[in-house]
């Protein structure tokens, strides 16, 4: 039975550009080899950003702005971790972002997949000591971030902190530790093999000894978010927003993460460019600078874009969008709107799951605190990851996204966004402070969020100064 579709001769226009063209896969390269891990405050990534800046104006988009701001961003130095008990040796690994320089010693406490339990079975030990976590979360719990594993040690009163990766083969994975200002204590990560290794000692009996040594800097620096816009023919004040960041962290080139998202991000502009006179709304492209480090190029957008927000209809992020995988969509805990995604899908035709889920570990999150309903692409009815993979990693290279699965996930976003700007009613109305309140304090995939609010009351830091919602 053929299905109805009141978008017909727009999808058919926009799955041929889509499936035609190779441009995801051509900018992917550029901004991978060309400007490598685009680490916010070094060189490359503000010639990425004028590269993107360049790309949208050559696709005829309008209000393309490079918008910069300050912070206080991160150099990695070098670190170093030593066995003193029960052998003698150094063994390889990193430093986490906003680690600072120092120098700590501690007892071996390794908890596991780091989930609340692993944690309170060893609590006793944990004063003093140096923790270690995998980078894994078990089949059967919900996926733990890095900083919620970092923040319990921290609020546990462990002296240091390791983040074991799971996957043999691929080293040491990176990833924040701070939100603009230095880490607590000081973390590292290492690979499998030498976290195995620690394991194995420990289980001899007799205890294990280490040493941290870390040498990192935090200085001023400037950052840049690239943003335009197309469409608006009938309500040019109400906008939908497509978003994904730019930035990898500074040991890889963030091809999957983030890279994947931000070619489709750069070709949905292309695309419904094309068609701008048949969106009703103002769609909007940003692509965020620093996320990785604490969703600062989001905060900022959110910032400086504050007027539009209780009019914008939807931020769909895309980061990491063309990683494998269905590409449904995933609702910020927003089920007024899930009848609307689902007749999405059933126009499209496609394998469209739609579910719900929240973490507050991209940049839909900056989105959400202001009451905007929020969503990605990705599919709630598969497994649930185990951890990253090559992501935060050295080998997350040019050659892991496929080019297929950068242009389903282009065309997913490109016939959202016309159908959201499009849409004579809304079902969704933009939070309110009370409602969002609610959310934080009770939401299990933003345990870390309530952590690190935990942190602040203990040290008085002002680690959520940029993250607080308004009002």
């Amino acid at each position: 039975m053929e299905r109805s579709n009141p978008y017909a001769d727009l999808d058919k226009a926009i799955l041929a550009e889509v499936y035609y063209s190779t441009e995801t896969r051509d900018n992917l390269l550029v901004l991978c080899d060309d400007y490598g891990s685009r680490f916010d405050g070094t060189d490359d990534a503000l010639r990425a950003a004028e590269f993107v800046r360049g790309k949208f104006e050559s696709y005829g988009v309008a209000n393309v702005q490079l918008e910069s701001y300050d912070y206080r961003g991160w150099i990695r130095g070098p670190a170093t971790l030593t066995v003193a008990h029960p052998i003698d040796r150094e063994l390889a690994c990193i430093s986490l972002p906003y680690c600072h320089p120092g120098e700590v010693s501690g007892d071996l406490v390794y908890v596991g997949d780091g989930t609340p339990e692993d944690f309170d079975r060893v609590k006793d030990d944990i004063p003093g000591a140096i923790v270690m976590v995998r980078t894994s979360s078990p089949p059967d719990h919900r996926w733990m971030h890095r900083t919620e594993n970092y923040d319990r040690a921290a609020l546990m009163g462990a002296a240091g902190f390791i983040w074991m990766q799971h996957v043999p083969g691929i080293g040491p994975e990176t990833g924040s530790i701070g939100w603009t200002h230095d880490a607590l204590i000081p973390g590292i990560g290492v690979a499998k093999e030498y976290g195995d290794l620690l394991v194995r000692l420990a289980e001899r009996g007799d205890g294990v000894r280490l040493s941290i040594r870390t040498t990192d800097q935090s200085l001023p620096m400037r950052a840049h978010n690239i943003t335009c816009s197309v469409g608006g023919a009938r309500h040019p004040d109400e906008t939908i927003i497509l978003g994904s960041h730019i930035d990898g962290h500074d040991i890889a080139q963030g091809a999957i993460d983030p890279i994947s998202g931000t070619v489709v991000v750069m070709e949905a502009a292309r695309i419904l460019s094309k068609i701008a006179d048949r969106l009703d709304r103002t769609v909007r492209f940003v692509i965020f600078s620093n996320e990785e480090v604490g969703l600062f190029g989001s905060i900022t957008d959110t910032k400086l874009h504050a007027d539009e927000l209780p009019r914008a209809r939807f931020m769909l992020n895309l980061d990491a969008a063309g990683k494998p995988g269905r590409k449904g969509v995933i609702l910020n805990r927003w089920p007024e709107l899930a009848d609307f995604f689902r007749q999405a899908g059933e126009e499209m035709g496609g394998d469209f799951p739609v579910g719900q889920g929240l973490s507050g570990f991209s940049d839909h999150f900056s989105y959400l605190l202001r009451g905007v309903p929020t969503g990605s692409l990705g599919d709630t009815e598969g497994p649930p990851p185990s951890g990253r993979g090559y992501g935060h990693t050295f080998w997350d290279t040019a050659d892991k996204p496929q080019l297929v699965d950068m242009r389903d996930a282009t065309a997913a976003a490109c016939r959202l966004a016309l159908r959201i700007a499009n849409a004579e009613s809304w079902p969704a109305q933009n939070r309110n402070q009370a409602a969002i309140r609610e959310l934080l304090d009770t939401e299990p995939g933003l345990e870390q969020y309530r952590l690190t609010e935990q942190l602040v009351k203990k040290h008085g830091d002002g680690i959520l100064s940029w993250w607080q919602p308004e009002g």
